[in-house]
């Protein structure tokens, strides 16, 4: 039987752990970065302020928390965005640059005890489709371009999908590409609060995938 108090305990570890990312504010960046710099001082003098602001790598991390990606090899993520961050000053870009050289991180943290990464993708169709409505500039996190009907019976199908990984002790993963992968977690996540949304970057070139169905646009 599990104890009362381990129970609430485990319950706000969870909700700490899914609003970490807005404990997370411009002084404390600042702290980071001072205690890289002492072990990498060249990183921080190349990157701080020449190519980006304390905001702008708050920003980064921020975003990296709320999807619960670990930030504690910060040197890994600043030396991802020193390299990046000449060519782009876009937040969305440079954090799926950051994502990208995390890629065994995250691969481990969401592998099962196998090593095995499970999850379900876009049917080709509706990928095409949303890769379209981005190339246009139509494609928002709040509809994909989609009428209120339709949004209605993916949102039910992906739901479905996630279900069923859950119910096979599974993490519910949507994997999909670079270009779509934040404006579909903008789309999903708060409807379905334990979805994660990887791209093909995120994961480890050698990384066993367990692709369980596809999403459809019924």
């Amino acid at each position: 039987m599990i104890e009362a108090p381990a129970v609430i305990t485990t319950h706000l570890l969870e909700v700490l752990r899914k609003n970490a990312y807005k404990l997370l504010d411009r002084q404390e960046v600042k702290k980071l970065l001072d205690k890289v710099k002492e072990t990498a001082p060249a990183l921080i003098d190349e990157l701080v302020p020449n190519l980006m602001t304390i905001g702008s790598i708050q920003k980064v991390l921020k975003r990296l928390l709320q999807e619960r990606i670990p930030t504690r090899d910060l040197i890994t993520i600043l030396e991802a965005l020193a390299d990046y961050a000449p060519n782009t000053k876009n937040i969305d870009v440079l954090t799926e640059y950051a994502r990208a050289a995390l890629a065994a991180t995250i691969t481990r943290q969401f592998a099962d005890e196998t090593g095995t990464v499970h999850v379900f993708v876009l049917e080709p169709h509706l990928e095409q489709h949303l890769l379209e409505k981005a190339q246009s500039g139509d494609l928002n996190g709040t509809t994909l371009g989609l009428d209120p009907q339709r949004i209605d019976r993916l949102v039910q199908y992906a739901d479905r999908l996630a279900k069923r990984l859950i119910t096979n002790g599974h993490t519910p993963i949507l994997l999909t590409t670079p270009v779509l992968r934040a404006t579909l977690f903008n789309f999903l996540s708060p409807m379905l609060s334990d979805i994660a949304v990887l791209s093909y970057n995120d994961l480890s070139p050698d990384a066993q995938v367990d692709v369980s169905e596809q999403l459809k646009l019924p």
